[in-house]
């Protein structure tokens, strides 16, 4: 499947709650494995299958955490798309970046030597 065209960004930037936290990162627990944080929501139209439906977009960041307990993270190298419900049974999951894209994003930082930075506590 390919990624979404968005239509329109409603809203570019914001939080989501406690639980569509929880939802969009089992989705990318149980869709890509573990290394990434669902990051940066959006709120967009999206067109999906001819159907303009309303999506939140995440941001997906290859991430870890060090020694020290500190996330880090090498940035945004894939998307996420769900639905907007906040009923875990009924939230669909739209697209995420392959497994197989997220594994050459990584490839890249790890040949051109690129740094880990830190990441804030909490949603970001």
């Amino acid at each position: 499947m390919a990624e979404p065209n968005i239509i329109r960004v409603i809203e570019p930037k914001g939080e989501v709650s406690d639980l569509i936290d929880y939802i969009a990162n089992n989705f990318v627990m149980k869709e890509v494995g573990f290394g990434y944080t669902a990051c940066q929501p959006s709120l967009c139209e999206i067109d999906l299958n001819d159907k303009n439906v309303n999506s939140i977009k995440f941001g997906l960041d290859h991430t870890y955490v060090d020694a020290d307990g500190l996330v880090k993270g090498y940035g945004i190298i894939g998307n996420l798309f769900i639905s907007t419900s906040e009923d875990p049974n009924k939230t669909e999951l739209y697209y995420i970046t392959p497994k197989s894209e997220l594994d050459k994003s990584i490839q890249y930082i790890h040949e051109n030597n690129i740094r880990a930075q830190s990441r804030p506590k909490g949603k970001y």
